[in-house]
């Protein structure tokens, strides 16, 4: 299992426009907008949820609310080459919560996962046996088909990240 890890992904001008626009922090970033799902993973209990917003599916653009192409340049994709981008929120609990696992794609479907960490925080991702910490301006690339779970955080008001699935021979992808 490879997963790659990059640090500094973008600049740090656009990873502030990033967390200012999805986290709300400066009144000038405007209000995101969130949608509530009780049932994080296929798992309906009770404090199972977060909030998402999905900017592509099956490869069909739904959004553009959100302006995420420094990472898309860099990873080589443009919107229409991603089978799905979605930014996730989750918000704090008192004590940390493992999500049900989950794969976002079956085996040898020829996809890839980015992650892309929008703030800094005490939630970890697990990728088979690794917990990868959420890092401001992270990205995480690995093989979505294997079993990972998210989890929330402790110790600020909510964690952020964009998930970003793409073809794997990619041919104008870096990763």
């Amino acid at each position: 299992m490879t997963v790659k890890i990059i640090d500094n992904f973008i600049s740090d001008f656009s990873a502030d426009i990033l967390e200012n626009q999805l986290l709300g922090h400066q009144p000038w970033a405007g209000s995101f907008p969130w949608y509530y799902h009780n049932d994080l993973n296929g798992t309906k209990k009770m404090g199972n949820f977060y909030f998402n917003h999905t900017m592509v599916d099956n490869g069909k653009q739904y959004s553009d609310f959100l302006d995420i192409d420094p990472i898309l340049a860099l990873i080589g994709l443009s919107p229409d080459r991603c089978t799905r981008i979605k930014a996730n929120l989750y918000p704090r609990t008192q004590w940390r919560v493992y999500h049900q696992e989950h794969d976002d794609y079956p085996p040898k479907s020829g996809f890839q996962t980015a992650l892309y960490y929008v703030n800094t925080c005490n939630r970890v991702t697990k990728i088979g046996n690794k917990k990868i910490k959420s890092v401001k301006n992270r990205l995480v690339v690995f093989d979505g088909s294997i079993s990972h779970q998210s989890s929330t955080p402790t110790n600020v008001s909510a964690g952020c990240s964009i998930n970003i699935i793409y073809p794997k021979n990619n041919s104008y992808g870096k990763f």
